[in-house]
């Protein structure tokens, strides 16, 4: 649809394909890094937040690729109900109407879907109101606590519908503090640089008290199609994940870090070019953890199990809800 000529833009901007700014919006993911910093790349499930007792909204969004297909939607939540998942076209920038309700003061969330290291994916570009329509403050304060999660489409919670079923949304919903999601599809800690990479983990640490989760194992094991990436075996993943965890404890700023060896999956048992297991992987991860973070078994009971994977790889609903279950009894609260 073509904007309303009256609709004004709530966030008087808009961004390029890795960078929306916004002086209005209050994010929970990674442009709410201090001082405006920001990461290479966005991350999946960041969210704007506006309250308006406007019944309608407009969302501009597009995708340059469909990726992950079962989340390739963004998704409008109104004071805490889904009432519309909306899916770009592939090349196209729109705006599509939402209808959102009577009330006042109603909050709006407006979730991105899933994207990966290649910047494929669909993104959110702006949210339009009503011209008029009351605007509401939405403090932003800062935290007490923050969570700082590191890691590939697991960590993300990809390949759920609508995406805020996700292990990752789940967990902010109740969070005393704020979670910032740094993970993309496809990340490997392989492909990674650690100095840019622990700098921005670091400096996304401004709480009084800051943690880091990093759940990115699988993708160093699998490489591009389950048959590992050359040369990277698990003792390599090993003294990269040491080399990083060192640099992060180093920082004054950075509380407990917990390093989660991957859930189980289809591909348990499976020997890839270089001639490892996820075991293998599991336990570099593990003696990489030693003396540095509190190392996480998630291959325990409580944790997703093959029934609750949709695709052998990432979790389904359940699996979702079983893995924030596991995430707030580790973290604590």
């Amino acid at each position: 649809m073509t904007t309303r000529p009256e609709w004004v833009d709530a966030f008087n901007t808009s961004h390029s394909l890795d960078l929306l700014a916004s002086s209005r919006a209050c994010w929970d993911s990674i442009q709410d890094a201090p001082n405006g910093r920001l990461y290479r790349r966005r991350s999946v499930l960041d969210s704007v937040r506006l309250r308006t007792s406007a019944e309608v909204v407009g969302v501009e969004c597009y995708s340059n690729a469909v990726t992950y297909p079962a989340q390739s939607t963004i998704t409008v939540v109104v004071d805490g109900a889904v009432v519309a998942e909306i899916t770009p076209s592939v090349g196209v920038v729109s705006t599509t109407e939402v209808s959102i309700g009577a009330g006042a003061n109603k909050l709006v969330e407006i979730y991105e879907g899933a994207q990966d290291v290649s910047l494929a994916g669909a993104w959110l570009r702006r949210v339009f109101v009503p011209s008029g329509a009351p605007l509401g403050n939405l403090a932003v304060v800062a935290p007490s606590r923050r969570m700082v999660v590191f890691g590939d489409s697991k960590a993300c919670g990809f390949l759920v519908r609508p995406n805020v079923q996700s292990w990752n949304a789940l967990a902010r919903a109740t969070f005393p503090g704020r979670i910032t999601t740094v993970a993309h599809g496809g990340l490997a800690l392989a492909s990674e640089s650690l100095p840019s990479m622990a700098d921005y983990l670091i400096g996304a640490c401004d709480a009084a008290t800051n943690q880091i989760w990093i759940d990115v194992t699988f993708n160093d094991w699998f490489g591009a199609a389950g048959d590992g990436i050359p040369g990277w075996t698990a003792a390599a993943f090993e003294a990269k994940m040491q080399s990083l965890l060192t640099t992060l404890r180093a920082s004054p700023k950075v509380g407990t870090i917990y390093c989660i060896g991957t859930i189980v999956s289809s591909y348990d048992g499976d020997v890839n070019m270089n001639g490892d297991t996820l075991a293998d992987f599991r336990a570099a991860c593990a003696a990489a953890s030693s003396g540095r973070a509190t190392y996480v078994d998630a291959t325990v009971s409580g944790w997703p199990t093959l029934a609750d994977l949709s695709d052998g790889v990432h979790e389904n609903p359940t699996g979702y809800v079983k893995y924030a279950t596991q995430f707030k009894s580790t973290v604590g609260y």
